[in-house]
């Protein structure tokens, strides 16, 4: 076994390596940066030497001398039609302020939430051939397996943000909450404050709600939680929410219908559109609702909702941004899950968090 000093291990080059491994300089490079284009055999014979040398190879040192930038794509829904995601895209502006002097570029695109083909679109839009990385919403599950699909096969790491893809390939990230875990924290808060006869309308507010993963997790965390108790759950799906009479009709006939309940769930940003429909009899309802949008805050602030479920957005977009960096310049290899907390908020909460 030979045994190297932190002197010996940075003094080590290519031209070392390709001389004990009897290549070429090109070949090694090849090795190190994942280039492709070379037999497994002279692969294995570089790998081995580098190992027993322990090369470490300085990729910030190597992108500052060749000029290169690390170029990362985003592709997130346009926060103009769901406040929610200037959140995540915030937090990916502060990692990138943060690291910028790194030589990295962002390369954004934003899609339609409503139209599954701009979707399609934002992530064509990228030029797949310059970029080094993609974050990604997968908000569609069958185009964003199809995204998966096309940048794994290439080995372009893709993170995803907020929605999980279905499975997890190689070189495939997910930063967000633990959407099941969410539906079950849901169901607990319900449960402290409601100890009889407990009637819950889950609401999914969007057309795009209905294809998402991570709503149906939160749907069945809820009701895995009540499981075995005869407790009335009840699921509606809006898909015009910007239409004020159009919702309060839906809500109100599915109430009538199948109710009544004394708790609503509220499986996304958009809860304060429910209280915004049904501010006549606010009162009556439990509600629970995701995400401190300046909306639902006002909506806690007013005692219109009860508890907002805060997914960190902001820290998923910093997240997902840093995770790349790790994998790609720190060599730092990442969990291919990675969860951030969930806080629960109330009233008394938001408005401490607001004290000078």
């Amino acid at each position: 076994m030979h045994v190297h000093s932190l002197n010996n291990i940075m003094a080590i080059t290519i031209k070392d390596i390709a001389s004990r491994a009897g290549v070429s300089r090109g070949s090694v490079d090849r090795v190190i940066h994942n280039r492709g284009n070379i037999s497994l055999h002279v692969k294995q014979k570089v790998e081995n030497v580098i190992a027993e040398l322990g090369y470490k190879r300085n990729i910030i040192a190597s992108q500052l001398v060749t000029n290169r930038s690390l170029i990362i794509g985003v592709v997130l829904p346009h926060f103009s039609e769901d406040p929610y995601w200037a959140l995540p895209m915030n937090g990916i502006d502060q990692c990138f302020e943060e690291y910028k002097h790194l030589n990295i570029q962002l390369k954004v695109s934003f899609f339609n939430l409503v139209n599954p083909q701009s979707f399609i679109k934002a992530f064509q839009s990228k030029t797949l051939d310059q970029i080094d990385a993609l974050i990604v919403a997968p908000i569609y599950e069958e185009v964003a397996l199809q995204c998966q699909e096309y940048f794994s096969n290439r080995e372009i790491p893709i993170v995803a943000i907020n929605t999980p893809f279905n499975t997890q390939k190689e070189n495939t990230f997910f930063v967000g909450s633990d959407s099941y875990q969410a539906g079950k924290t849901a169901g607990k808060l319900f449960d402290l404050i409601i100890k009889d006869h407990l009637s819950i309308l889950q609401i999914n507010i969007g057309k795009h709600q209905q294809l998402s993963t991570h709503y149906k997790l939160k749907q069945q965390g809820l009701e895995d939680y009540f499981i075995g108790r005869d407790i009335n759950i009840s699921t509606l799906q809006i898909t015009n929410p910007a239409n004020k009479a159009h919702l309060q009709n839906n809500i109100s006939n599915h109430i009538d219908n199948y109710g009544p309940f004394e708790s609503i769930f509220i499986l996304n940003s958009k809860a304060y559109r429910f209280v915004d429909a049904m501010t006549n009899n606010i009162e009556d309802y439990t509600i629970i609702g995701f995400d401190l949008i300046s909306e639902n805050i006002s909506c806690l602030r007013d005692d219109k909702v009860s508890f907002i479920i805060d997914q960190n957005p902001n820290l998923q977009g910093y997240q997902a941004l840093k995770s790349i960096l790790d994998l790609l310049i720190f060599e730092n290899s990442k969990n291919s899950i990675q969860f951030v907390p969930l806080h629960i908020m109330i009233k008394e909460s938001v408005l401490i968090s607001d004290t000078p």
